[in-house]
């Protein structure tokens, strides 16, 4: 009763569990794909493996469309596979969430402005990166349009018609436009010289007024905004300069300059005066004026009068038409100057903000009644200030941009400080008491040649700015590097006056450029040279040896059986022994010599100038005693593995270094090919074999086109009575001139070359065909094995062996797949499914070659395995050799007691098959009942068989 109540118990906890990891999904599930910026999941390869719904939409493909495609399809920074690599690498190893600008190419081709933010995660066991991509496209077109407005204001304030000056509290004029030069006749560097320099444009009688209203400004902090005083010009003719006044101040409130803008209205007033004494002269001076003027009666506001200017002011050219009260921004304006006009006031010089076609408008106004026409009425002239008004903003913009994030700096014509902002303080450490006055050097990092600050200031010379990288020193006394722009600033003569520098720390940007350098040219898990670095040292230590007329040894190492300790311990474990095994081979090197990886189980090691060949062999050997001694990978698992290794030489080998490496891979192979766990050098042979197998691969890609292949049958006997039950399909080439070729010379060809997938689809339909077309010719239905390659089952897209079959109409079991004893250790999802979907529909499993290599025991009951084959290696010694005998007998005993039938192959001779008999073996194969034979032949031996039988 207590293990029932335990049961129950935990059969609620995972019930419970269940429901809350339920609930979790659809909780990620709602923020994938409800979220409004665009999600997404990549894999290592930087493969989409998730999105939104949001995503899909962004990019206009419908999210089957979208899974399982590359990154570089629709991201735009990407312009090849090992850029990709490269950054995905660094994404995946950091643990921080990453924010960059990129681009999106949507599916109709249009691009996409994006803020992609990444951050890597485990998913399943397998890192992802999560990944969400924001639409910042009308931002940026945003951003760009406020630029351009931007740099349009600052030409218009350069240009500003207006005078415009700038009085610090000290009265000394700061700026000094060109209108104002060319007024008065003085340079800014005359009137910057002392302070109060501006009393002397005044008339004398005007000086005590303005200096009482500046000093009373500075004071008080508010200053009269509008004033009209005299100015003398250049000759010391009097002008009337009309000012509109504000105050600059900084954060705290206090004053820091007194901002003038001033218009000489001397011709304007002259106008005005004559206007009013003349009404026939007014019409005339009033229709040559740039100033906008209008007479509106003072009731009812309809137009008496109007200047070409105004007509161009209001945009009609009919005014006479149009009510002017609908120009002002605020119709109560209008109504406010008649209120003043009627007490008797004229409005002077009052600046209002007009709604012109939509469009901001700002003037400076005056109004005055007048009598017109024997009619009381409104005299109106206007000043477009629309561009002073900009200026003045531009004044405000650029205060507030100097306090950015950026360190900035201006400096005199000597260089020396005149303001920092805070940044500057932040990054250098020094506040701006200590550096106004003195020089930039005192940042000075003592790294930079005295060569580099003299290109940089030729450059300011040369081009009026500089921009580039410099190291400087802090206060602290600590080194930083930062990025740097120097923009000489000049008067109209063209004469430096000051030095505008902008400048950021970019730590932080050198150390993340020095993990990426470090990444383009590492392994990323061992910490040898990659294939880029090994290439790069390939080159100098070919110029070397070349120079010095001496030679250098290329190895290239593989590590033999490595696959078997990825599939059965995990690829976790294969890296501890990846780690490990370049550890021990960097132990048997000289300091001079270089060790990469190139990737996967592949190293290489360059032993430049080494001297005697037998200082390579004395290497080679202790490399591959230490592969061969076991790797402690953890946990109390071991692994055994080997080392083979080509050597190539030069100049000896090869003239090149593609020659070098293609020669050094040749003799790995090899070395391979000779049993393992050894080494070979290099020989003319190894190429010529290289260059026929490259041909015979050449021929094969044309030999199904061609109909050089053929499919032959051996028969497969029931060892009970001899009757043909079975046989198996054997592929055979007919080279046009070659002659046959064996299958264990093109077969290998054609699982490297990829065209195994091709052969092996062409060679299931013709057992298919033959089959069909035995069983109408001779009634019977004979089974037939089909060899299938490792390389058919782990082809990534569905083959398509078990639709053909199905189509086929032809009964179960008439087909049965051998594979190799190998492929059930793979244990690879893809291989069982298949498995399993081959025996749901009718087709049999058989295991070739068994007992020839890995103990899978184990497996058979798991992949419900129908035949085993026993290898003809033992077949042959059965009958000389007692352990062949009982091994043989051991397998067959083993296999029934599992329920699985046993066929012998190789069977030659009648002793073999009597003895094969007593020991219940279930079917024979061999030259003893017939030699493979083409179809037709076969189909004979049926007839035959049934008519003896």
């Amino acid at each position: 009763m207590r293990s029932a109540s335990l049961a129950l118990d935990l059969n609620q906890d995972l019930l419970d569990i269940r429901t809350q990891l339920q609930s979790e999904n659809t909780k990620v599930s709602a923020i994938l794909h409800h979220s409004s910026d665009g999600i997404y999941i990549l894999d290592r390869e930087g493969r989409l493996i998730e999105a939104s719904e949001s995503f899909c939409r962004m990019l206009g493909y419908a999210r089957n469309e979208v899974l399982g495609t590359s990154v570089i399809q629709w991201d735009t920074q990407w312009s090849d596979q090992e850029a990709l690599r490269s950054t995905l690498a660094q994404q995946f190893a950091s643990t921080a969430l990453s924010l960059y600008e990129s681009k999106h190419r949507c599916q109709d081709g249009t691009i996409i402005d994006v803020e992609v933010s990444s951050y890597p995660f485990v998913l399943n066991g397998n890192p992802t990166l999560f990944n969400s991509s924001r639409d910042i496209t009308k931002r940026k077109a945003l951003e760009r349009s406020l630029q351009k407005e931007r740099n349009l204001n600052v030409s218009i304030l350069k240009l500003a018609g207006p005078i415009i000056l700038v009085i610090d509290t000290e009265g000394t004029i700061v700026s000094f436009n060109r209108t104002a030069e060319e007024l008065t006749g003085y340079s800014f560097e005359e009137v910057n010289k002392e302070p109060y320099f501006f009393i002397k444009f005044l008339p004398p009688e005007e000086r005590p007024r303005v200096e009482a209203i500046f000093s009373a400004g500075v004071r008080s902090g508010s200053i009269m905004p509008h004033v009209e005083n005299y100015w003398l010009d250049v000759q010391g003719e009097k002008r009337l300069i009309s000012w509109s006044n504000s105050m600059l101040t900084n954060e705290e409130g206090h004053v820091l300059s007194v901002i003038a803008v001033g218009i000489d209205i001397t011709e304007r007033r002259r106008a005005e005066e004559e206007l009013i004494s003349s009404q026939l002269r007014l019409q005339e001076i009033l229709n040559a004026s740039p100033i906008s003027v209008r007479i509106a009666t003072l009731q009812g506001h309809h137009i008496l009068f109007f200047n070409k200017a105004y007509a161009n002011l209001i945009r009609k050219s009919d005014p006479a038409e149009v009510d002017p009260v609908k120009f002002y921004c605020y119709p109560e304006v209008y109504e406010e100057i008649l209120t003043e006009l009627s007490r008797g006031d004229a409005v002077i010089n009052r600046q209002i903000k007009l709604n012109i076609m939509g469009d901001i408008v700002w003037v400076l106004a005056s109004y005055m009644l007048v009598n017109y026409m024997n009619r009381e009425a409104v005299l109106g002239w206007f000043y477009e200030i629309t561009a002073l008004k900009n200026s003045e903003n531009d004044l405000r913009v650029a205060a507030t941009t100097f306090e950015s994030q950026e360190g900035m700096m201006i400096t005199d014509s000597e260089g020396n400080f005149l303001k920092v902002n805070r940044a500057f303080s932040e990054i250098t450490g020094y506040s701006a008491d200590e550096v106004i006055g003195k020089n930039p050097r005192l940042l000075q990092s003592g790294r930079m040649e005295k060569s580099f600050y003299h290109s940089m200031w030729q450059s300011i010379r040369d081009d009026g700015f500089w921009l580039g990288e410099i190291w400087n020193r802090r206060k602290n006394g600590e080194l930083f590097p930062e990025q740097l722009m120097i923009t000489a600033v000049k008067d109209g003569e063209d004469h430096v006056t000051n030095y505008v520098g902008s400048f950021m720390d970019i730590t932080e940007r050198k150390l993340s450029e020095s993990q990426i350098q470090h990444l383009a040219y590492f392994d990323y898990l061992t910490e040898l040279p990659n294939r880029r670095l090994l290439h790069d040292r390939l080159q100098q230590d070919f110029k070397r040896v070349t120079r010095n007329q001496s030679s250098l040894a290329l190895l290239c190492i593989d590590l033999d059986r490595f696959k078997v300790i990825n599939d059965t311990l995990g690829h976790h474990k294969g890296d501890v022994m990846l780690i490990e095994a370049a550890k021990r081979i960097r132990q048997h090197v000289r300091d001079s010599d270089t060790v990469a990886r190139l990737g996967g189980d592949e190293f290489t090691i360059i032993l430049p100038e080494y001297g005697e060949i037998s200082s390579i062999e004395r290497i080679v050997q202790n490399v591959v005693r230490v592969l061969g001694q076991p790797f402690d990978l953890g946990d109390g698992d071991v692994g055994h593995i080997s080392g083979s290794v080509g050597i190539a030489l030069y100049p000896q080998d090869a003239d090149s270094i593609e020659h070098l490496m293609k020669h050094a891979d040749q003799a790995m192979y090899a070395a391979k090919q000779a049993g393992r766990n050894g080494f070979r050098f290099f020989t003319k042979n190894m190429q010529e074999e290289a260059n026929e197998q490259l041909a015979l691969t050449n021929d094969l890609h044309l030999a199904i086109e061609r109909g050089e292949l053929e499919v032959y049958f051996q028969p497969i006997v029931d060892a009970r009575n001899g009757k043909i039950e079975k046989a198996e399909a054997l592929l055979r080439w007919h080279h046009p001139y070659r002659g046959m070729i064996a299958p264990g010379v093109f077969i290998p060809l054609a699982e490297e070359s990829g065209l195994i997938l091709e052969i092996g689809e062409w060679v299931f339909a013709e057992a298919l065909r033959n089959i069909t077309k035995w069983k109408y010719s001779t009634g019977k239905v004979i089974q037939v094995s089909v060899n299938k390659s490792p390389a058919q089952f782990l082809r990534p897209e569905k083959h398509p062996w078990l639709d053909v079959y199905l189509a086929s109409d032809l009964p179960d079991k008439c087909i049965a797949v051998e594979i190799t004893e190998s492929l059930l250790l793979s244990e690879s999802e893809r291989v069982t499914l298949d498995f399993v979907n081959f025996r749901k529909n009718g087709i049999e499993l058989s295991i070739d070659d068994f007992g020839t290599g890995y103990s899978a025991l184990s497996y058979l009951n798991r992949f419900d395995v129908d035949y085993l084959k026993i290898d003809q290696i033992f077949i042959q010694k059965i009958t000389t050799d007692q352990a062949s005998c009982s091994l043989t007998e051991a397998i067959i005993l083993m296999a029934h007691k599992l329920n699985i039938r046993v066929i012998a192959e190789g069977v030659e001779t009648k002793a073999q098959s009597d003895l094969l008999k007593s020991f219940n073996c279930d079917y024979l194969q061999g030259f003893l009942y017939s030699k493979p034979v083409p179809s037709a032949e076969f189909e004979q031996l049926l007839v035959m068989n049934e008519t003896r039988l």
